[in-house]
C-alpha cells in the first residue's frame, strides 16, 4: 500500500520529537526492589544536569580542555571558578603554544580575547560571562569592568 505525504510528514515529526527526548538514569527504588532504572527526561533537565559536567579541570591536557569548552558552546558553556564566582567560557580557539604559567592563569587580555594557560598549551577565549548574567561579552569588557585581570587564576582554590 502507498503511504501518503501527510503520513510521511507525521512520522518525521514524531521521530524528531522522540530524538529530542533524552534517557537519564534514575536512582534505584528500594520499594520496587529494583536496580537503576531509566526514565525520559526533558531537555531542560538534562541541560541542568549537564551543567555540572561542564566544569573545566585545568590539570587535564590542553586538547581535552579545548574540546570541553568547544563541546559546551553555545550551551551550557564550560565553566570555571574565578574570585568565588562562576565564569563560563565560549568561542574558544584551538590550543596554542605552551606558556610558562600555571594552568588556569589568565596570561593576556586584549580587545578581542583572553588567553588562559593550559597544561601543555594555551587557550584563546573570545566570549565569556559571569553567572548569573545571561549576556556573553568579550573578555576586554569584563576586564574594563574590573571583573577579569591578567594574572588571575581560574579554577578551584589551591
Amino acid at each position: 500500500p502507498l503511504v501518503d505525504r501527510d503520513d510521511r510528514a507525521r512520522r518525521r515529526v514524531d521521530g524528531a520529537a522522540q530524538r529530542q527526548r533524552v534517557i537519564q538514569a534514575e536512582p534505584p527504588s528500594a520499594e520496587r526492589g529494583e536496580g537503576a532504572g531509566l526514565r525520559i527526561a526533558s531537555a531542560h533537565l538534562v541541560m541542568h544536569f549537564a551543567g555540572g559536567l561542564a566544569e573545566i579541570d585545568f590539570r587535564k591536557p590542553a586538547r581535552e580542555v579545548h574540546n570541553l569548552v568547544r563541546g559546551c558552546d553555545p550551551q551550557p558553556g564550560a565553566f570555571t571558578a574565578l574570585g568565588g564566582r562562576r565564569l563560563r567560557l565560549f568561542d574558544a580557539a584551538a590550543p596554542g603554544a605552551p606558556v610558562a604559567a600555571p594552568p588556569g592563569s589568565i596570561i593576556a587580555i586584549d580587545e578581542k580575547a583572553m588567553t588562559i594557560a593550559l597544561n601543555g598549551g594555551s587557550l584563546v577565549v573570545r566570549r565569556a560571562r559571569f553567572e548569573p548574567s545571561p549576556k556573553k561579552v568579550s573578555p576586554a569588557e569584563l576586564a574594563a569592568a574590573g571583573e577579569l585581570r591578567v594574572g588571575a587564576r581560574c579554577g578551584p582554590p589551591a
